[in-house]
């Protein structure tokens, strides 16, 4: 990936191959492929489609799905807490096993006195529609029809997911499957800021091209005459 990236640099500015230091082309990298990551979880790219909605955007970033219960990602015994609509509970996304970046889904093992344990998949709910949700009888948690809400708040210094009971029912664990940040690239050679050590290559190998492209992009965004830039943004726009 460096040698591609200083190619496309030496291409388009000769003069600017030489002076990029590997860390420079390693910051660009990074910050390339965390755009690249955002822009297949997105809804605004150029066919409007969020991450489950194209199976080549879910292999694009697959290696970054965590899913539970697994020994990557155990199950959550969460927080017990009480609001007006009854009991909720919650934990803190930072207490997760890998680096959180976005939820793709969660499940809970509920109980009730008198039932049995049974899992059911938590619908998101934004804080707008709590009381709508809660208030309304043929939309509240509800243990026989398996209804039950989450949404991801503040929580002091914290994100912290919330699921919603409202006193119908308990919850004994909750099992995010959620995207991980990616891994960071090092080349090595250098000192890293974040004390790296070992040498990391990209694990999206399905975009290594579109990466790299990007990171040309970024690099030579202030040096190039715009014509230039716009035509490398086209090329990044077209080939996803």
């Amino acid at each position: 990936m460096h040698f591609t990236v200083r190619q496309a640099v030496d291409r388009l500015d000769s003069e600017q191959m030489d002076d990029l230091h590997p860390a420079q082309i390693d910051h660009y990298l990074n910050l390339a492929q965390d755009l690249e990551v955002d822009y297949r979880l997105s809804k605004y790219n150029s066919k409007q489609e969020g991450f489950e909605a194209s199976s080549k955007r879910i292999e694009d970033i697959n290696i970054l799905l965590v899913k539970s219960p697994t020994d990557i990602q155990p199950a959550i015994t969460p927080v017990e807490g009480l609001d007006i609509y009854g009991t909720y509970y919650y934990f803190n996304l930072s207490s997760l096993e890998q680096d959180y970046l976005q939820l793709t889904n969660i499940r809970a093992c509920i109980y009730k006195s008198g039932c049995p344990e049974k899992f059911i998949n938590l619908k998101p709910l934004q804080d707008d529609d709590l009381n709508t949700v809660m208030s309304d009888y043929h939309l509240k948690p509800d243990y026989a029809w398996g209804i039950g809400y989450y949404s991801i708040n503040p929580f002091g210094d914290e994100q912290s997911l919330f699921a919603y009971t409202g006193g119908e029912y308990s919850i004994h664990s909750l099992y995010p499957h959620y995207i991980r940040k990616p891994k960071r690239i090092y080349i090595g050679g250098y000192n890293s800021l974040d004390g790296t050590t070992t040498v990391t290559n990209c694990e999206l190998t399905r975009i290594h091209q579109q990466i790299c492209d990007r990171a040309v992009a970024l690099i030579k965004e202030h040096i190039l005459d715009p014509s230039v830039n716009l035509a490398q943004q086209i090329k990044i726009f077209n080939e996803n």
